[in-house]
């Protein structure tokens, strides 16, 4: 039977992403949010197929 396999990596979900926040609050607030759309997006994919 095949399959089909989705490898992904250095997905930081939930990273406090410290030093980014440090210099911008906003920009890291917008990039935990892109992460872990990314992820939701990943999975959905996954279920879809």
């Amino acid at each position: 039977m095949p399959f089909r396999f989705v490898h992904t990596a250095d997905i930081h979900l939930d990273s406090p992403l410290r030093s980014l926040a440090m210099r911008n609050g906003d920009l890291a607030e917008l990039v935990g949010d892109a992460s872990r759309q990314a992820f939701v997006s990943i999975v959905d994919l996954c279920l879809a197929e």
